[in-house]
């Protein structure tokens, strides 16, 4: 099953997505995570991504393990730290606000087990 968010009118398809509707989300089996979903293991996804504005950032998985949410630069100066609790998490964070200027940073989620990297575009 293909999950698409932030759907535009007229783009019902992957490929009309891909090639016209780049405002939508979309998450293919095994390369993210879907609300609603139950993780067993800790998982993280970032969307949209490239990220303009916004980004959300969703975490799950995490059940009883504390984590921390790091983003950094390209030359690895530290943008934000969070402590996050356990259970499920969406963050939303305003990029400018943070004074994340256009580039490639690398979000990390560590906890007690695990240790997850995504790289986050940001195009402003």
């Amino acid at each position: 099953a293909t999950i698409i968010f932030n759907n535009a009118s007229g783009c019902n398809s992957v490929s009309d997505i891909s090639t016209t509707c780049s405002s939508s989300i979309v998450i293919l089996p095994g390369n993210g995570i879907a609300f609603g979903e139950t993780a067993e293991q800790p998982r993280m996804s970032l969307f949209p991504n490239p990220a303009t504005n916004t980004v959300t950032i969703l975490l799950e998985g995490l059940g009883e393990q504390p984590g921390t949410l790091t983003i950094t630069d390209q030359l690895g100066r530290t943008v934000m730290v969070r402590e996050l609790q356990p259970g499920r998490q969406v963050l939303d964070l305003d990029l400018a606000a943070r004074g994340m200027n256009s580039g490639v940073y690398l979000v990390t989620l560590t906890t007690d087990s695990q240790r997850l990297v995504r790289r986050l575009a940001v195009s402003r």
